[in-house]
């Protein structure tokens, strides 16, 4: 019984100092060789996302920008994708523009910015309409509060754009947009099907408001005791912090009912064989019984 396994990455995958221990990376192997599919969801940019994913080993799907994307790593196609209204990513990004708001778009592998860089993948430009025409992901604002604030008011008033709140913690104030239909719920049950995983057998871990759609999706569902109380309130088992191996321990308990609920099954169906054979030894199993069990 093969089980897709959503994990976060922030406050959830990593701990504070952004490492994810060796006895998480462990566990996620033990559970990948077990057959499942353990697959990164993050609010993150494509190539953020994938450097993690190389580090675990975990599967070569990958869900990126909030749930806008699908990506396989494998075979580097996009899956599947929800993108940004050009025509009111225009007029959002003009309105940030004069507000002095530093803004982050991401689009393919890259992010564009219109401050000081912070690594290779991302690119300096001054006028956003050189690369706002098509599958933008995701863009992320930051600024004072009160220049957030009206460009949120401005956002609202657009029924196809939606923003996302991501971070509970005492950072620069920021924010950022993706399309209204894309979550991290969206594409579990987008990528459940696509691999011919019942809905029943996905498995979400998370820690933020961000994670609240993957949460509600999933049929069984971790919180990290860093959470915040919302999301704790709609998962279904809390396991430990993200510096305290919270992740391990998760997948440490889903390993151990999983395989517990497999070996059941295969005693069961030990049982069944080993009844069938002595009554059809001896002669006495109905032949209705037998096309019941044995078609």
């Amino acid at each position: 019984m093969k089980y897709l396994i959503l994990i976060d990455i922030d406050g959830t995958l990593e701990n504070d100092k952004n490492v994810v221990s060796p006895k998480t990376i462990k566990a996620i192997e033990k559970i990948t060789n077990q057959g499942h599919i353990v697959v990164l969801a993050s609010g993150r940019a494509r190539y953020s996302v994938i450097k993690v994913k190389n580090q675990i080993h975990s599967s070569n799907y990958i869900i990126t920008s909030n749930g806008a994307e699908i990506y396989n790593t494998f075979n580097n196609l996009i899956v599947y994708g929800s993108y940004l209204p050009i025509k009111e990513l225009l007029q959002i990004c003009n309105y940030a523009s004069k507000l002095k708001i530093k803004i982050k778009i991401a689009k393919g592998n890259y992010e564009y910015i219109n401050y000081p860089k912070e690594n290779n993948y991302q690119t300096i430009i001054n006028d956003f309409k050189t690369i706002i025409n098509q599958n933008i992901k995701q863009v992320m604002f930051i600024s004072q509060n009160n220049k957030l604030k009206k460009l949120k008011s401005y956002i609202k008033k657009m029924s196809n754009i939606k923003i996302i709140r991501e971070s509970t913690y005492n950072q620069t104030p920021w924010f950022s947009i993706v399309n209204q239909g894309a979550s991290k719920g969206n594409m579990l049950k987008i990528l459940a099907d696509k691999l011919n995983i019942p809905i029943k057998n996905t498995i979400a871990i998370g820690n933020d408001y961000n994670d609240l759609s993957m949460i509600n999706s999933a049929n069984d569902s971790y919180a990290m005791a860093n959470a915040n109380n919302i999301v704790k309130t709609h998962a279904k088992y809390i396991t430990y912090s993200n510096n305290d191996d919270g992740v391990a321990i998760a997948l440490e308990k889903i390993m151990q009912e999983k395989n517990i609920d497999w070996c059941f099954i295969l005693i069961i169906d030990q049982l069944v064989h080993y009844i069938y054979s002595m009554y059809q030894y001896f002669g006495i199993l109905p032949y209705h019984l037998r096309l019941t069990m044995f078609p």
